[in-house]
């Protein structure tokens, strides 16, 4: 009896680290999509692309849209400081919060 519980033993250790998954990263896509969006106009500041008064610009809203079949979240953001021409900016990420495009028109 001895012998069978050591061979089972070694023959279902390496079981456990096979039915691992990789997906650890869950925390990421719980966070609304309003600040993963928030978190992307940050780097784009960080960058150059984005004047620092984007820092500072307030949620409009959020729409869905698709583009040649993908689903996008597109989170807008107003920005009083900038002229009436870039007062909005369109952020458009996939579902799993991946950034896309950032534009002052919705393309």
């Amino acid at each position: 009896m001895r012998k069978f519980i050591i061979a089972a033993a070694v023959v279902l250790a390496p079981v456990s680290p096979l039915m691992a998954h990789g997906n650890h990263d869950e925390e990421e896509q719980d966070r609304p999509v309003q600040q993963v969006a928030k978190d992307n106009v940050i780097k784009l500041i960080t960058k150059g692309t984005l004047p620092a008064s984007w820092s500072k610009a307030k949620f409009v809203e959020t729409k869905s849209r698709t583009v040649q079949g993908a689903r996008q979240d597109v989170v807008i953001f107003r920005n009083d400081a900038e002229p009436e021409a870039r007062k909005l900016l369109y952020v458009a990420l996939k579902p799993d919060g991946t950034f896309v495009s950032a534009n002052y028109k919705l393309k």
